[in-house]
């Protein structure tokens, strides 16, 4: 089982590797302010993929909504997540990506968001 598990996060980083280290790198919150959760994205240079990550540091309960503030995406594109969403680039970066409600221990969420349309 843990073997599986590792295959496929190798899989995974594989497939973002080109975005997380050649892209540009943009820190969302800073955990020395907001001591409950952090954020940070990588988008790649030509701006056609996004990889959002956020770690709850310090679950609370009844914590207000996460919505993170997205930032270097390219202007009148819509970008599409693995569910299926479709986002427009300025309600990303203006309107903010609503995140789930996380559970447990530090909890890890990771998105991907690719171009879909000009």
């Amino acid at each position: 089982m843990e073997k599986s598990a590792v295959q496929i996060q190798i899989k995974q980083y594989k497939k973002l590797w080109e975005t997380v280290c050649m892209g540009s790198y943009h820190r969302l919150t800073n955990p020395m302010q907001n001591g409950w959760y952090t954020a940070w994205m990588s988008v790649s240079q030509d701006k056609k993929q996004a990889v959002e990550s956020c770690v709850v540091i310090d679950p609370q309960a009844n914590a207000p909504v996460l919505r993170l503030y997205l930032c270097g995406l390219l202007p009148d594109v819509v970008y599409c997540d693995g569910s299926g969403n479709k986002y427009k680039d300025a309600a990303l970066m203006h309107g903010g990506l609503v995140l789930p409600m996380q559970k447990g221990n530090y909890p890890a969420l990771q998105i991907v968001l690719k171009m879909i349309e000009k």
